[in-house]
This record gives structure tokens, sequence and C-alpha cells, in this order.
């Protein structure tokens, strides 16, 4: 499949309480399947035989959208002052195999 075509979607209406999710990502199946959630559907590629999509049934309350949370990526600022923060470490393993430390011959 190509990156377009793995896809997520996700159903649900007033009718009943759970939200169906279709998906072809492999990561958003595994997330479901550590959560104990089992497949209705799987849906497998003709050739390999490998499963290439899968259809979930999940409590409506899991869907959720949100906006990202603040403060994952730090400011260029709050970067420079981490990097001027840092002291130097030598390992001095390293400087006895290369010769740099004292008296080292």
């Amino acid at each position: 499949m190509t990156a377009e075509e793995c896809e997520t979607v996700i159903q649900m209406d007033e009718a009943t309480e759970r939200a169906s999710v279709w998906t072809a990502q492999k990561a958003v199946a595994a997330g479901l399947f550590r959560r104990g959630v089992k497949p209705e559907q799987i849906t497998k590629d003709g050739k390999s035989g490998k499963p290439v999509s899968w259809l979930f049934l999940v409590p409506k309350s899991w869907v959720t959208v949100r906006p990202p949370r603040k403060g994952r990526t730090p400011s260029p600022e709050a970067i420079a002052r981490l990097l001027s923060c840092r002291k130097t470490v030598t390992h001095k393993a390293s400087e006895e195999k290369t010769g740099l430390l004292e008296g080292a011959q």
C-alpha cells in the first residue's frame, strides 16, 4: 500500500455507544491490540496473505480530538540556554588510548 492508502477512518453516530475504527496503519492497529481490542475484521493481501487493514469497535469515550500539548517543542532561546549550561566531559579511557593524558606514552 502507498503512504496515502495507509489511513485510519473513525466512524461514530448517536445510535450506538461504540465507534468503528478502520485502519491500514500498523501502528494504530498495534496500539489497539496492546489495549486488548480484538479486530472485528482483518483484510489480508491477496498475494502474501499478510494483514493490510483492520476493523475495530471501541467505546466512543476512547475517541477524542485535542490540540497538541504546550511546551513540547523548546524555543530556540531555551535550546541555547540548555547548551550553554552543559559541561564538557572528557572520557578518560579515550584519552589514554590517544595519549592525551599528561605523562602518557
